[in-house]
């Protein structure tokens, strides 16, 4: 979740904690795409000066979340149908992974019940 920012962890930078923040904000939809983030908006909310914000805007932007555009600043970039259908191909992956081991402890119970018996 996203929260002022009160206390600076002293292995963690400023803007690299505001990256966070922006980033599980534009995960939790908070931020659309399309959307423009306002550095002044963002320190408010976070609680901190625009210095690590204007970092972290810099940041998102080189990782390709956000792209700059010319009078409008920084913007959530949309997902294009390729980056969408590889997305759920993951989650779908990480999900199985997580399941798989979930099922052959469901089959094996009934088992260990009965011999047990």
């Amino acid at each position: 979740m996203y929260t002022k920012i009160s206390v600076v962890d002293s292995k963690r930078n400023g803007p690299s904690i505001v990256i966070e923040q922006i980033r599980a904000a534009i995960l939790d939809g908070l931020y659309r795409p399309g959307e423009r983030l306002s550095e002044a908006d963002i320190a408010a909310k976070f609680n901190v000066s625009r210095s690590p914000v204007r970092e972290a805007l810099q940041g998102l932007e080189n990782e390709g979340t956000l792209f700059a555009a010319p009078y409008s600043g920084a913007l959530v970039r949309a997902l294009g149908p390729a980056e969408f259908n590889e997305i759920a191909e993951i989650r779908l992956a990480l999900i199985t992974l997580v399941l798989k081991p979930a099922g052959l402890v469901c089959i094996r119970r009934p088992a260990d019940v009965h011999s047990r018996a």
